[in-house]
């Protein structure tokens, strides 16, 4: 799970300034030139996470104590989702934090979640997910989510807490993908994956034509019918 910093160092020696990493599942639904004028304002650009988690809840014990970090203490840090993540490498910022993670995956803890030996691809599910308690006991404790783990505990570290909020999740309804949403994190498990093409529609055309409107309305004669309730009742 150490790739990616390994990825960053790459394009660093290839010559690379500014590197934003996306994940596959991330679909960019409009032009994300305003993510690059982020990264040369700041150094860096990391997404508020649509869930409102924190490392607390995504972290083993073994990794915080590694960091001399209490568990409470983690509960308060929001999570630094990696699926994307830009830096600035010529960046005070962006060097520092990259020296960082780079270190903290290599760490030989972090990037596996436990100091315990993982033997089949089964223990790493077990680790990603907390199955019986195999990284911690503490029931706030979802799982480890490994490199995604280390950038949160630094962004922490260097004050750089996630910032950019255009950044949604198929499957996460609180947060619904909208004419803001540059992009998609589109991972879907099961037989059936959402078409590209039914999102466009809906993003593009349901919601600012349909939707939004139907929604406004049901509103307000929601309003009409609570102030002709309270005439009535007087």
């Amino acid at each position: 799970m150490a790739f990616k910093t390994f990825c960053f160092y790459e394009a660093l020696k290839h010559g690379y300034q500014e590197v934003l990493w996306i994940d596959a599942p991330i679909v960019a639904l409009r032009r994300i030139e305003p993510i690059f004028k982020l990264l040369d304002d700041n150094g860096y650009v990391t997404f508020t996470n649509n869930y409102d988690q924190s490392v607390g809840q995504w972290s083993g014990d073994d990794v915080l104590s590694l960091y001399q970090m209490s568990r409470d203490a983690a509960m308060l840090i929001p999570e630094t989702p990696t699926s994307v993540i830009g830096l600035d490498l010529e960046s005070t910022i962006g060097k520092e934090f990259l020296a960082r993670w780079h270190a903290m995956c290599l760490d030989g803890v972090t990037c596996r979640g436990t100091v315990k030996p993982i033997r089949s691809p089964e223990d790493h599910y077990a680790i990603a997910w907390n199955k019986e308690n195999c990284i911690s006991k503490d029931p706030r404790v979802g799982g480890h989510r490994f490199d995604q783990t280390a950038a949160g505990i630094i962004a922490h570290q260097l004050g750089l807490p996630p910032y950019a909020d255009s950044l949604r999740d198929i499957h996460y309804n609180k947060t619904r993908i909208d004419l803001s949403t540059v992009l998609l994190h589109h991972r879907e498990f099961g037989e059936t994956i959402t078409p590209l093409e039914k999102i466009i529609e809906d993003v593009f055309w349901r919601t600012p034509f349909y939707k939004t409107p139907k929604a406004k309305i049901s509103q307000a004669l929601s309003k009409l019918k609570s102030s002709a309730k309270t005439i009535i009742g007087r």
